[in-house]
């Protein structure tokens, strides 16, 4: 809880000057990609958190990794989370940034989940229903799962839809129990 606190005023700070530039969705997708590559490089992370690592040359590492990669604004902010040792809890300020910035900009992001990937035309077709629906832009981000067996998950603002066979059949079987 205090972690997602912590998170919510460096994002909403982040937010503040992204808004100013109205670079608020290009940050978020930029500072996602950061998370992404510190996540697929956990002694990179590891050396940027090691207490016995000056500041100095962990801003060295993050410009040599980063710079000419992401928005100066946000190597700005990433030297900022070094000064202050928050860089920690880079991922949970990475997703409530993401929040906040498609919230200010009317998007709403539904996560679908399936065994194999939509075919580009379905995506399409998604996305416009949503849209419709929600009166919202809609992103789709897409996930697989073997363990679904078929058909698909849905998660909107919270709430998920489950079209998938494995659901269908763990309903099956409560539906069995009760009787």
């Amino acid at each position: 809880m205090a972690n997602r606190r912590i998170a919510k005023r460096y994002a909403s700070a982040l937010l503040s000057l992204a808004g100013e530039k109205r670079v608020a969705m290009d940050t978020a997708a930029a500072l996602e990609l950061v998370v992404e590559a510190l996540e697929r490089e956990p002694e990179f992370m590891s050396l940027l958190k090691h207490p016995f690592i000056a500041g100095g040359e962990k801003e060295r590492l993050l410009n040599e990794a980063f710079t000419g990669k992401v928005p100066s604004l946000l190597m700005d902010f990433l030297a900022l989370l070094l000064e202050k040792k928050r860089i920690s809890e880079l991922a949970t300020i990475s997703q409530v940034f993401g929040e906040l910035a498609r919230e200010q900009a009317g998007v709403v992001r539904a996560r679908v989940c399936s065994v194999v990937p939509l075919a580009e035309a379905s995506r399409e077709k998604l996305t416009k229903a949503l849209a419709v629906k929600l009166k919202k832009d809609v992103e789709i981000v897409q996930e697989q799962d073997p363990r679904l067996l078929g058909g698909a998950t849905m998660e909107v603002g919270g709430t998920l839809f489950d079209g998938s066979i494995k659901g269908q059949l763990e309903q099956l079987l409560e539906k069995l129990a009760d009787n």
